[in-house]
């Protein structure tokens, strides 16, 4: 039973079938060379709903959204970037969404842990 540990929301309900998608994009820095592979960061599409999941940086937008206006460059297709690594099929047996407020910047965390058999 694998456990993906996602870096953002990803409210899927218990006995719904999901598609797990990870991505690799080119390494950052001046000196930087190959891949990261972005495991905690995969595209999740329920099945059972249509509902796509996924990180901004897959479709166009930063690291750091504007709290006024969100990402303001995202689109609808995958940046060209990106390289599908894997993709995995299954059933949510668990979902655990924790959340909290940093206090001294009063950023917000979202963690998501999802189990599937």
């Amino acid at each position: 039973m694998p456990t993906y540990s996602l870096l953002y929301a990803c409210p899927i309900p218990v006995g719904h079938r999901v598609s797990i998608s990870v991505y690799s994009r080119p390494k950052r820095g001046l000196i930087a060379r190959g891949r990261k592979i972005c495991e905690d960061e995969p595209v999740i599409i329920d099945r059972d709903t249509g509902i796509e999941y996924a990180p901004p940086w897959l479709y166009g937008g930063g690291a750091n959204p504007n709290f006024v206006t969100g990402f303001p460059h995202l689109g609808t297709s995958h940046i060209a970037a990106a390289a599908l690594e894997s993709t995995e099929e299954g059933v949510v047996i668990e979902c655990r969404i924790f959340s909290a407020v940093f206090a001294a910047t009063g950023t917000p965390w979202v963690h998501t842990l999802l189990t599937t058999r």
